[in-house]
């Protein structure tokens, strides 16, 4: 039987990927519209995602369930999205540009380099695999919670301590970005824990919290990159976003009917995620002429992007289960 999904939760999701859809189609379209406002966005549309996961995290029968459904849910699709958008922009690179060459061997760039051309987005499902790998080990190591509290505030330093005096040391496999995430993925872990997932009649609170909260984070948000270790303080890196979190999660509370096209992206952020950059780099030299301002330009490829999702999501889901999470690819056996 199907469980039935929380319609929040797919509007958290949803609002999510539309923001980060949009601050790759133009880092500047946000603070065009008011300054700052790209930071207090950017302070918690990726930390959102590693609180989400930490909601639904569980130990599962063991060690080796666990590896094997955050494999096929984040590895698989990884790697498919990675190989899958190279051929896209190679292809369109040829297409676009006939007569130039198009590097092939970037492909192997996410296993030698920290950054790769195409597909960049994909780096986030290597941290939040790591996160959760982390995470397993310090929920199985550390029974008391006070103590694995501790341990995640320790590493949640890290990233700070990596940049301090103007260093710029780098972790393998982005386990620095990890460290920040860990925060985030704990909070929503509690937060589950604490059966605050659930409704409450408390919710309605959410929607006088919100605004107030709103407004403290925009004020307060410092410039946050974790994928080029552009860090504020800690409190701006850390606890405003939590705020943030909280009281957006607080807020859809009360949304208790799905949104429709918001859900769907919500529901599959994942094929957002790892299909957007198909389309947004052709978008780039097919619109490259347009007699646009930049903000207009931005919401035409944003919007053209975003409408396409709602095909290419049930022909992915259709074709490829197995290599889009929804249906396991290494077979899983359950007690």
């Amino acid at each position: 039987m199907t469980k039935q999904r929380l319609a929040y939760i797919d509007l958290m999701k949803g609002l999510c990927i539309m923001l980060i859809v949009m601050h790759h189609t133009d880092e500047a379209f946000f603070d065009s519209i008011a300054p700052n406002l790209d930071n207090a966005l950017q302070s918690f549309r990726v930390p959102m995602y590693y609180f989400l996961s930490g909601l639904f995290f569980k130990t599962y029968s063991g060690f080796t369930e666990f590896l094997k459904r955050k494999v096929n849910n984040l590895v698989v699709p990884l790697l498919f999205f990675h190989v899958v958008g190279f051929i896209v922009a190679g292809a369109t690179f040829m297409l676009l540009h006939p007569g130039q060459g198009f590097n092939w061997q970037a492909v192997l760039y996410p296993a030698t380099h920290r950054f790769w051309p195409y597909t960049m987005a994909l780096w986030f499902l290597i941290s939040l695999f790591e996160v959760n790998i982390i995470y397993y080990g310090l929920t199985r190591c550390l029974g008391n919670w006070l103590l694995r509290a501790t341990v995640v505030l320790l590493l949640s330093v890290v990233p700070l301590v990596l940049v301090a005096g103007g260093r710029h040391i780098t972790l393998p496999f982005m386990l620095d970005t990890a460290c920040v995430g860990l925060p985030f993925f704990a909070i929503g872990n509690a937060v589950s824990q604490a059966g605050l997932i659930k409704p409450h009649k408390a919710d309605r609170w959410g929607m006088a919290v919100f605004p107030a909260m709103a407004v403290v984070i925009y004020i307060g948000a410092g410039h946050i990159d974790i994928l080029e270790q552009e860090y504020p303080s800690w409190l701006q890196l850390y606890a405003l976003p939590a705020v943030a979190i909280l009281s957006l999660m607080w807020l859809c509370k009360n949304i208790t009917r799905r949104i429709p096209v918001v859900a769907t992206w919500g529901q599959y952020s994942l094929i957002v995620l790892g299909t957007h950059d198909w389309l947004l780099t052709p978008l780039d030299t097919l619109l490259a002429g347009a007699a646009l301002t930049a903000p207009q330009l931005a919401l035409l490829k944003w919007g053209i992007t975003m409408a396409a999702m709602l095909v290419i999501i049930p022909v992915l889901v259709r074709l490829v289960p197995k290599f889009t999470a929804q249906k396991p690819l290494i077979p899983i056996k359950t007690s």
